[in-house]
């Protein structure tokens, strides 16, 4: 044996349809690679939006009640949050404050209006009801009905800000509701949160989205993959040779059909019996069940059907099956 003969390795014994197997799998890799990669460096775009100026709108009051003298108040003004005595608060003055804040310079003006609103209305359970609203002047007047009535102070107005992108215009409202006692009692104002408006001058922009790693990575490993699986068969693996497609062939047999047949020690004395040949196992195995007799074969030195011949033996004749040569 020649030097180089010793120093080459065996190749896998791999069947001509194992082989096309393989090579088809590493083909179908390495096109889905290439489309993935076409896919990944085909120019996609998307929407951003940029800020490019954002603003806010606060409409708040302040309020201070005003008490006509007496010897239980120390002072003649009271600051909000307190608890008052309606006999002797006169005046609630009420300050409201409307508040435009910018990102960068802008020219900022507005209007507003300040209105005195009475309600009158019915409750049924949680829902009220509205009867009537008069706003300043008020007015007064019988409407031949028991009615609850609020009272509120209300600010509204509209907020314009022109900036170097465009000019927008912020509606805004605030209202605080006014104690209505029916007699000389303490009360409370109810003073709401500050009403904020948050707006923001936005533009939308197209851009190139960048390229997706994580389906370069893919792509990579699935043409890694179906290159090395071609390889493979080129370089590590043969065909079968007749002989052993041969007894691949009865291998498979044996394992697909070896439960449903005896194997024999030896063949049977055909005595003259004729020999039928069938045309494929599942017909003998049919013929086998319909006339109740067993299907046989003898065993080789590996423990395959000898000569690839399986057969069952009836009183007239033989009906055998075998393997075709390769």
């Amino acid at each position: 044996m020649s030097e180089n003969e010793k120093k080459a390795r065996p190749k896998a014994a791999v069947s001509a349809r194992g082989q096309r197997r393989y090579i088809l799998g590493g083909a179908g890799r390495l096109v889905l690679c290439a489309a993935g990669l076409i896919y990944a460096f085909v120019p996609r775009y998307g929407q951003t939006e940029h800020t490019l100026y954002s603003y806010d709108v606060t409409a708040d009051a302040s309020y201070r009640v005003h008490m006509l003298e007496n010897s239980l108040y120390p002072t003649e003004w009271l600051e909000e949050g307190g608890v008052y005595s309606s006999a002797l608060a006169d005046v609630i003055e009420f300050t409201f404050r409307v508040d435009a804040h910018g990102s960068a310079p802008a020219e900022i003006s507005g209007d507003y209006r300040i209105t005195a609103v009475l309600e009158g209305y019915q409750s049924s359970g949680e829902e009220k009801r509205p009867v009537y609203k008069t706003e300043v002047p008020l007015a007064e007047g019988a409407m031949g009905l028991s009615v609850s009535r609020a009272f509120s102070l209300e600010l509204s107005g509209t907020a314009r800000i022109n900036t170097a992108h465009g000019e927008r215009q912020e509606d805004f409202s605030y209202a605080v509701a006014l104690p209505l006692p029916k007699n000389s009692t303490l009360f409370e104002l109810q003073k709401p949160d500050p009403v904020i408006r948050y707006r923001e001058i936005t533009k939308a922009e197209e851009t190139r989205l960048p390229l997706s790693f994580e389906l370069l990575a893919a792509c990579g490993a699935m043409g890694t993959e179906g290159i090395a699986l071609i390889l493979f068969v080129r370089l590590f693996t043969r065909r079968l040779t007749p002989q052993e497609e041969e007894r691949t062939a009865r291998e498979k047999l044996k394992r697909k059909y070896g439960g449903r047949m005896i194997r024999l020690a030896r063949p049977p004395e055909y005595g003259g019996r004729a020999c039928v040949p069938v045309s494929d196992m599942d017909g003998l195995l049919a013929m086998s069940e319909e006339m109740r007799l067993p299907a046989c074969y003898c065993a080789d030195m590996r423990g395959l059907p000898q000569d690839g011949l399986c057969f069952v033996v009836t009183p007239e004749c033989v009906y055998e099956y075998r393997l075709p040569s390769f």
